[in-house]
């Protein structure tokens, strides 16, 4: 179910990272992650309906289900949301990802 065509005021930067997986797994066995974020925190619905709406130009087939809003509590970015999912991995969008090497602690 999805919640529909609403259009969210939401509209700041987004920061696109993919995660590749776990360097110490055979490459066969790492399940990448994507992870949409803002510097900002702000935890409206506006803003997390923007970040999969943003998520959707690189992956069309994502389902709503399929994303998790995180609350972020590592030293970098503590106290920010952001969402995280996981890509197809036969096709994979890296253009326009920066891709970083672990994953933020959550609350």
């Amino acid at each position: 179910m999805s919640i529909g065509p609403i259009e969210p005021a939401f509209t700041e930067p987004s920061i696109k990272e993919i995660w590749m997986g776990r360097e110490d797994y055979p490459e066969a066995e790492r399940t990448p992650v994507c992870v949409i974020r803002s510097r900002n925190y702000g935890s409206s619905l506006a803003k997390f309906l923007y970040f999969a709406r943003e998520a959707r130009k690189d992956y069309p087939h994502l389902k709503d289900e399929d994303i998790k809003v995180v609350h972020y509590g590592g030293d970098r970015i503590s106290g920010t949301f952001g969402i995280e999912f996981e890509p197809p991995k036969e096709n994979l969008v890296l253009d326009g990802w920066t891709e970083i090497h672990s994953l933020e602690l959550v609350r």
